[in-house]
């Protein structure tokens, strides 16, 4: 939330009768019964700038996402702005169109005779502007990939053709 990745902090939302199975004794024993001073001054400077980094995210997202839906070494690209996408209409309604700033994608397999998993790792280890990170919502694109070779972009505030131009590139890698 706070959109620099430099402090960790979280809410338990759901029913009385959750809130009431989690706070004892998992609060209190397990994750601190209070957010630390300097945690909750950091998240809420970052929340003043959340509409407009989100807005970003989101644009950026599209963007990419239709950058990869349009070239032929990807086999799927998962982005629910996307019109294609088994959820567009709920994404629609619920999201106001915007699809968030995660896409995820799968490269096809046997390029050039590599397997999926050659040629996911072979891309990634090729981004230059992008991150490999286990993150979310930083300002900076990161990338990581599952064991299923599904590539997970957070994608980043930079200029989306700088993002477009960092994934085209990596393409060209895994021809070369």
């Amino acid at each position: 939330m706070n959109g620099h990745g430099d402090t960790l902090g979280g809410a338990v939302i759901g029913s009385r009768e959750l809130i009431e199975l989690i706070k004892w004794p998992g609060l209190c024993c397990f994750t601190g019964a209070a957010l630390a001073p300097n945690n909750a001054w950091m998240i809420m400077r970052g929340m003043k700038t959340l509409d407009m980094r989100m807005k970003k995210h989101c644009e950026n997202g599209l963007a990419l996402a239709e950058f990869l839906t349009s070239q032929s070494e990807i086999e799927e690209v998962r982005y629910p702005a996307l019109k294609n996408h088994p959820h567009y209409e709920l994404c629609q309604s619920q999201m106001n169109g915007l699809g968030g700033g995660i896409v995820s994608f799968r490269l096809k397999e046997d390029i050039h005779g590599l397997t999926r998993d050659q040629v996911s790792r072979k891309f990634v280890n090729s981004l230059k502007l992008t991150t490999i990170a286990t993150s979310l919502g930083e300002e900076h694109t990161l990338v990581q990939m599952n064991g299923e070779n599904l590539i997970r972009i957070a994608v980043g505030l930079e200029s989306a053709k700088d993002i477009i131009a960092d994934f085209r590139q990596a393409l060209d890698a895994v021809h070369g």
